[in-house]
């Protein structure tokens, strides 16, 4: 009896322990450890929403939240071109333009510019030239003469057919013979083909004369104006 007793305290006590062993946990004997992870991950998460300044961040807290179109860049506009400002028309009566005293004229063909009187006083335009002589060229008549540069001194040989001769008399009476030939010559807005008889006007202030018969019907000259056109240059010698 007494090992009998004995057994069944054994077996009452051992069962007692399988019962507290199968039984659930309370809420209070919880692992600390298992109880603080969920928490970090929370506050982690909490975290990240409150501090983080990534874009991909605030677009997965704000998903309804519609994407900004990108701003347009701006382009700076180009400078407009500008264009030199025109010359004033020079004034003109009856279609006819004003000349002064003094002006510089344009052998284009020859390649100088020179400065000239105007001088309604002469007939004929005539042009001081060196070395002057006729010659024959396939039986016409021709002449050879040289002019001068004012800027760089050279020396142009220059060779045109005889237009005709003339018989000039000077002050002192006496008569000379010229050539005359026929020249482009360029004054201000006036371009025309006109005779220029060939003279030795070293003794005179201006290489070259400008008569009536280029200025009549083209210009009008006003003596209390001087050099009213382009001045020389390298470009027209």
């Amino acid at each position: 009896m007494r090992y009998a007793k004995f057994g069944l305290i054994a077996f009452l006590l051992t069962a007692l322990a399988l019962t507290a062993a199968c039984a659930p946990k309370r809420i209070g004997d919880i692992d600390p450890d298992q109880s603080q992870q969920p928490a970090s991950e929370s506050d982690d998460t909490q975290l990240r929403d409150e501090t983080s300044d990534d874009p991909g961040a605030a677009s997965v807290q704000s998903p309804i939240e519609q994407a900004k179109p990108p701003t347009p860049q701006k382009h700076p506009r180009p400078e407009p071109a500008t264009t030199p400002a025109k010359p004033p028309a020079k004034p003109k009566i009856n279609d006819m333009i004003v000349l002064g005293q003094m002006e510089y004229v344009s052998f284009e063909s020859i390649g100088i510019k020179l400065p000239a009187r105007i001088d309604t006083g002469a007939t004929t335009s005539s042009l001081h030239a060196d070395t002057i002589q006729p010659y024959e060229r396939d039986g016409k008549k021709w002449v050879r003469f040289s002019l001068k540069s004012p800027v760089s001194g050279d020396i142009i040989e220059v060779e045109r057919p005889l237009h005709r001769t003339v018989l000039i008399k000077g002050h002192h009476g006496e008569s000379q013979r010229r050539y005359v030939v026929k020249l482009p010559v360029k004054l201000d807005s006036i371009e025309c083909v006109t005779p220029f008889s060939l003279t030795d006007r070293s003794g005179y202030e201006f290489p070259v004369l400008i008569g009536r018969s280029l200025l009549h019907g083209r210009a009008v000259v006003d003596v209390t104006q001087e050099y009213t056109t382009s001045p020389l240059s390298e470009k027209h010698e």
